[in-house]
Parts: C-alpha cells; sequence; structure tokens
C-alpha cells in the first residue's frame, strides 16, 4: 500500500489562504526551501488539487530560466517538472499530466501511473480525499 503525506502550509490560527485565494501570507526563506527540496525530491509522485496544479504548472515548468531565480528556486523547478503528477479535478479535462477524477485515497489504491512510492498530496480536497480511511500520513 502507497503511504500518503499530506503536506500544506497553515497559519497558527488555520488560515490556509487569504479571502482572494492568495497565498503571500507565508515566507518560504531559502532554509525552508531547501528543506522541501530535500524532502520532496523523494516522494513518488504530487497529488494535486485542480487549483494547486494550475497555480504550480503556471510558474514551476520555467521557473529555473529566470536569471535572477535562486539555487533552490530552480532545484525545485527540476523537481517539480521530473515528478509525476496526479490532478484530483472534477473541472479540468486536461492537464498534461495522469489525470483522475476519483476520490484522491481511489487514486493512490489503484495507481497505476503512479510509482510505488510516498505520494505527497494536498492542500485542500486531496488532502481531505487521501485522509479518508486514514490512507495519509499528516
Amino acid at each position: 500500500m502507497r503511504r500518503i503525506i499530506v503536506w500544506m502550509s497553515v497559519s497558527l490560527d488555520g488560515i490556509i489562504e487569504g479571502p482572494n485565494r492568495e497565498l503571500d501570507w507565508h515566507r518560504v526563506d531559502e532554509e525552508l526551501h531547501q528543506h522541501v527540496n530535500d524532502e520532496l525530491r523523494t516522494k513518488g509522485a504530487f497529488l494535486h488539487g485542480r487549483r494547486t496544479y494550475e497555480l504550480m504548472a503556471g510558474f514551476w515548468p520555467t521557473a529555473d530560466q529566470d536569471p535572477a531565480a535562486s539555487a533552490t528556486t530552480r532545484e525545485f523547478a527540476g523537481i517539480w517538472r521530473e515528478m509525476p503528477k496526479v490532478v484530483y479535478s472534477r473541472t479540468l479535462a486536461r492537464a498534461g499530466v495522469p489525470l483522475s477524477v476519483t476520490p484522491a485515497a481511489n487514486v493512490i489504491r489503484r495507481g497505476s501511473r503512479v510509482p510505488a512510492a510516498e505520494v505527497r498530496a494536498g492542500p485542500g480536497r486531496p488532502a481531505a480525499g487521501a485522509t479518508d480511511g486514514g490512507r495519509a500520513d499528516g
């Protein structure tokens, strides 16, 4: 059975995003970014919801081409591009990655396109779906 790791940023008062869905409330310095890179490069896949996938896909595929990008940013761009992705969505027709419209736990249980390794899920609906039946480690 694959292990699902729920990984998300939450403030001490429970904030995940701003009132207009902005994510600018949190700061990722180089030390934290390196930790994220070190952890995520060892996972087998990313399980994204549609919003997170669209946010990530709008930035990371070419983030390492920016001459001003930090070393950790360039490193994560490669990690994100190379990592298999599953998009958990009822509305996204195409993502350029394996796409599932089933509950997240079923994606991992079936998971024929997901490597047999830990899967990083979250935030939001993918994390909620992955926690159904106690399938996720938070």
